[in-house]
């Protein structure tokens, strides 16, 4: 029956190439834990300099007086604030998500890479452990709340107790879960970028979480993501028992291949490592606790917000769109035609958004408009709150585009002074000042992301509020204006480029990054194609009004690029929101609590969309260097560089 279905010829292809996926990706999880040092147990800190330091570590771990030791020496001789403890025998799966989620030999200098490590314990320099708010973190990872001698606040938010009250008398903080940990990790990261490492800790014990736990580990993660962790270790499994029935011969090969991968990543790469056995009950008894997975009691964050979102809703979404345009809003021409009908695929909140086309210059720009209160319900929980964890890992991953922002600048200038607008976090800024060190890098943003980048030390100087409004207290004080991925949010392009003007001494530059509404993925992937971001970009400016604007304002356009500004994200993207779209996320404050039917339909659909997103990310990747040099139609976006006269 299956031959009369797929040709055995095809199948047999299919799972060759399965076969050499997996060997690939073998080789280079184990690459990715090669860079793994040990402490030298021996080693001691001079006295009194372990009271600088603070031990982090769930309720099942214990960390012993020699290990913290050698762990303090060890911080101080190489001048670390954050080491997170490997433990010696740590469990080969246990290994193998180090593996997948930090790749050793990079994660120290790099200052986006996420903090991430074995969930086990960390070694915290007290000095950071307070700049990071560590006293309060929120379940969702959000901004720091004030600790607390209880646990959990008013609004179901985790607490880890710190400060003065909070650390016990020799120094340790015991977090409630490996969620808890994972978050406070993710957060010492961002404030220590480059002094934090982890190392392999030989007498530290390894523990196996239970399902509920390794299930809050997930969700910590990946956040909207977790489904797909969670069912693809059973998809994938189903995948290979339909193959060696399907195609015995490349499906079994693929089979030993998955079954001896722990050992093959994890045996012989540190000598102070030697994982045993891997932790019982993956992947069902996980699958389990997901499906079994209930709220928490009393209010968490998103409970929290239920209400008022319901109460605005109530009143329908009309309100938050401005009398529909007839002419376009930069040539005046009536000549329109409808480009795009969409829902909301991000936060898939209420609504459909509607993006028309001037057949007379170009301009895409969406029709209706959104008011401001519009704005600011679809911004809500996106960029901070719920969805600041998930906008974060996202900006972590666009370093190789951010280094191509600071090289086409410094082609032609090296900045004494740069502002960022729009820069939300900083991880733009973060990224510069390692390869401009002489460089005074600040930031500009309308929310509380820009003050929380100064915090991080990701950027010099914060200032909060609208550009145009806060132009003219700048004006001529910097030799770089920025603005990536900015003018498409604003509601009028002309007087942001008037306010960097304004703020640009003579001879400065600006440089603009946008997404590129003529990207011929952007037709062929329709309401998939990622940077359409609706409702949130509110026009898509093509290169000539770009240029053309810069030229009446009085800039001079001294380079444009295409190929080289494009991410890598449109098949993988469009991937991802596809399966979205099939099986919204289900706990969110705007829409109604998921059934238990939901939560096993998303979790399938997720399952089975891991290797097409897989796939779609590896085609993006292997695009890259086409489109940068002799296909730039198809990049999704372009720069502009322009010298103020």
């Amino acid at each position: 029956m299956w031959q009369r279905i797929l040709p055995a010829r095809r199948v047999g292809w299919l799972w060759l190439a399965l076969s050499v996926g997996i060997a690939v990706n073998t080789l280079r999880l184990r690459r990715r834990l090669s860079g793994l040092r040990a402490l030298d147990p021996s080693a001691r800190a001079a006295a009194g300099a372990t009271d600088d330091f603070i031990v982090v570590h769930p309720p099942a771990v214990t960390v012993d007086a020699d290990t913290r030791a050698a762990a303090v020496a060890h911080a101080l001789v190489e001048g670390l604030d954050v080491v997170d403890l490997v433990p010696g025998d740590l469990p080969r799966d246990q290994a193998l998500d180090l593996a997948r989620t930090v790749d050793t030999r990079s994660y120290r200098r790099s200052p986006l890479a996420p903090g991430r490590g074995a969930v086990h314990a960390l070694l915290v320099r007290r000095g950071v452990f307070d700049q990071a708010g560590a006293g309060g973190v929120s379940s969702n990872g959000a901004a720091p709340i004030p600790a607390r001698a209880a646990g959990v606040t008013s609004t179901g938010e985790v607490v880890i107790p710190a400060g003065a009250g909070g650390v016990t008398t020799n120094g340790v903080v015991v977090v409630p879960d490996r969620g808890a940990l994972v978050r406070l990790t993710q957060r010492l990261k961002q404030h220590a970028a480059q002094a934090t490492d982890l190392i392999v800790a030989p007498h530290l014990g390894a523990v196996d979480p239970s399902p509920p736990d390794r299930l809050g580990q997930l969700e910590a993660l990946y956040g909207p993501a977790a489904p797909m962790a969670v069912g693809f270790p059973t998809a994938r499994w189903a995948m290979l028992l339909t193959g060696l029935v399907v195609s015995p011969g490349w499906a079994a090969v693929a089979t030993v291949e998955c079954l001896l991968q722990p050992y093959l990543v994890t045996a012989g790469v540190s000598p102070h490592l030697h994982p045993r056995r891997r932790t019982r009950g993956e992947p069902f008894a996980l699958l389990r606790a997901a499906l079994a997975t209930k709220a928490p009691p009393g209010e968490d964050p998103i409970e929290e917000r239920r209400p008022a979102y319901a109460a605005e809703l109530a009143q329908g979404t009309a309100r938050f769109f401005e009398p529909r345009r007839t002419t376009c809003p930069w040539c005046d021409s009536p000549a329109l035609v409808q480009r795009l009908h969409t829902p909301d695929l991000t936060q898939f909140k209420p609504g459909r958004f509607v993006i028309d086309e001037c057949t007379g210059c170009g301009l895409l720009f969406q029709n209706p408009r959104l008011t401001i209160e519009g704005l600011d319900f679809y911004y809500r929980d996106c960029y901070d709150g719920l969805g600041m964890g998930e906008t974060e890992f996202l900006f972590s991953q666009a370093t190789s585009s951010y280094r191509g922002r600071v090289a086409l600048a410094r082609r032609h200038t090296t900045p004494r002074r740069w502002l960022d607008v729009g820069t939300g976090y900083g991880h733009f800024c973060a990224v510069a000042r390692d390869l401009l060190p002489d460089t005074c890098m600040d930031g500009l943003d309308m929310g509380a992301s820009v003050e929380e980048a100064q915090r991080r030390g990701w950027i010099d100087q914060a200032y909060r509020g609208m550009f145009p409004d806060l132009a003219p207290s700048l004006q001529g004080i910097y030799d770089m204006v920025s603005m990536h991925h900015y003018l498409e949010h604003t509601r009028d392009p002309w007087v942001e480029l008037a306010a960097a003007r304004t703020v640009l001494g003579s001879g400065g530059y600006l440089l603009i990054e946008v997404p590129d509404p003529e990207c011929r993925f952007a037709r062929l992937l329709g309401r998939y194609w990622l940077p359409w971001l609706q409702p949130q970009h509110q026009q898509f400016l093509q290169v000539s009004h770009v240029t053309a604007a810069l030229s009446a304002q009085g800039f001079t356009v001294v380079e444009v690029e295409r190929g080289a500004a494009r991410q890598p994200v449109d098949l993988g993207g469009a991937a991802w929101m596809l399966a979205s779209s099939l099986a919204p996320p289900g706990r969110l404050p705007w829409r109604d609590p998921p059934t238990a039917g939901d939560r096993v339909k998303r979790a399938a659909i997720f399952g089975a969309t891991v290797p097409v997103a897989l796939l779609g990310l590896v085609a993006d990747r292997a695009l890259q260097p086409v489109i940068r040099t002799r296909a730039q139609r198809w990049s999704n976006a372009y720069r502009v560089l322009a010298r103020r006269d």
